[in-house]
C-alpha cells in the first residue's frame, strides 16, 4: 500500500437508494455510508460562471484503494464538505501499482 504521507485522507462515501414516495410525493432515501481510504486528494480544476449566478465549480482528483463499489453520483464527504463522484470511476487491478480506484469529485457553490 502506498504510504500515508502520499495518501493522508479518508473519505466517507454515501450511497443513496431512492425508495417509494412519502405522503408529499417526495422519494424517500436510504443512505449507506462507508469509509474509503487512505486516499490522495488533489486540486483538479476550478471554474466559475459569470454574474449574476457566479456559481463556482471545483473538481478534485482522488486516488485510493480499489473500491469497485463506488459509482457515479455517489456522495463523498471530505473535510466537512459534500462532493459528488463525477463520471465513472476508474478501477485498476494488476500491474506494477497496487489495485486502486481513481475518480473526480465535484462540488459547486
Amino acid at each position: 500500500m502506498i504510504g500515508s504521507l502520499l495518501h493522508p485522507h479518508t473519505l466517507i462515501v454515501e450511497q443513496v437508494v431512492d425508495g417509494p414516495p412519502d405522503a408529499d410525493g417526495v422519494a424517500t432515501e436510504t443512505v449507506a455510508t462507508r469509509e474509503w481510504g487512505p486516499c490522495s486528494v488533489h486540486q483538479h480544476e476550478t471554474s466559475e460562471t459569470p454574474p449574476p449566478t457566479e456559481r463556482p465549480v471545483e473538481r478534485r482528483a482522488v486516488s485510493g484503494p480499489h473500491a469497485p463499489w463506488i459509482a457515479s453520483g455517489d456522495r463523498l464527504l471530505h473535510d466537512g464538505d459534500q462532493w459528488w463522484v463525477e463520471g465513472r470511476p476508474a478501477h485498476f487491478t494488476g500491474g506494477v501499482l497496487d489495485d486502486h480506484t481513481e475518480l473526480v469529485m465535484t462540488t459547486w457553490g
